[in-house]
């Protein structure tokens, strides 16, 4: 039998662990912060602060994007990443109220 996940836990519960499950990562954090330092980046600017190879780094990308944190659009052959600074924003309240609804 297959568990009633969407049925037994609260629907901002849910949004909340799956973004707390991406930021979980160090690396993630890494380019979050990066993003938001310097707006819009290339994936070669994010490799060149991290100690990953770039396909690591792409598959960090990949979960931010599809977590919905970061956004990318084509500049040439490249693709220009920037934060999706409300997702963020809405993930800190969300966490704060986690937090002190637990007091």
């Amino acid at each position: 039998m297959r568990y009633p996940y969407k049925k037994t836990y609260r629907k901002g519960d849910r949004k909340l662990a799956r973004l707390a499950l991406v930021f979980g990562h160090p690396a993630r954090l890494a380019i979050v912060r990066k993003l938001m330092e310097e707006g819009d980046c290339f994936c070669g600017d994010i490799v060149k602060i991290l100690p990953l190879a770039q396909a690591t780094v792409s598959q960090h990308i990949r979960a931010l994007r599809e977590a919905g944190v970061i956004e990318g659009r084509a500049c040439g052959p490249n693709v220009c990443y920037c934060l999706k600074r409300k997702i963020v924003d809405d993930y800190l309240e969300s966490l704060t109220h986690f937090c002190k609804d637990g007091e």
